[in-house]
């Protein structure tokens, strides 16, 4: 047996650390349960928005997903590309492009309640009050990281 003398490497008690990591796990566990319907997590938040409102413009795709435009757009492209989603510049404003659920976009329907199935895996044996309290917890995390992001006294 080899041994070697690195030194032991404690991790710090980081929120980001956490966060990131248990991220990371989340979107694997999704990929690889939208992976036998041929879709990756980005494409289901895609499909989610237009399962609710066909016609969404690009921008308003970016707000609903937390993306960036040039990201969201080359995901859309490749999504138009296989057939999920047409792409129609709006005939009011010839500057912006609305989306459009395809017959194939259309038949994964079922798959819009997916995070329920995600949600039951990722919290099972917490409590309703835990779930809650979980739910209210990453809230509070996320304006709080919003609010210094728009602070002065944060570089």
């Amino acid at each position: 047996m080899t041994t070697t003398n690195e030194p032991l490497v404690t991790r710090p008690k980081s929120m980001g650390r956490e966060v990131t990591h248990a991220s990371a796990r989340v979107n694997q566990l999704a990929n690889k349960l939208l992976a036998p319907h041929d879709l990756s997590l980005q494409q289901w938040v895609v499909l989610n928005a237009l399962w609710q409102h066909d016609g969404i413009s690009v921008g308003m795709l970016c707000k609903f997903s937390n993306n960036a435009l040039p990201a969201m757009s080359r995901l859309t492209d490749r999504m138009e590309t296989a057939g999920w989603l047409e792409k129609r510049v709006n005939a009011k404003d010839k500057r912006a492009t609305q989306l459009f659920l395809t017959e194939k976009g259309e038949g994964k329907r079922g798959l819009s309640t997916f995070y329920v199935q995600m949600n039951e895996i990722l919290m099972a044996g917490m409590t309703e009050g835990e779930q809650d309290l979980l739910f209210d917890l990453l809230g509070r995390l996320h304006d709080n990281a919003a609010n210094a992001l728009l602070s002065d006294s944060v570089d």
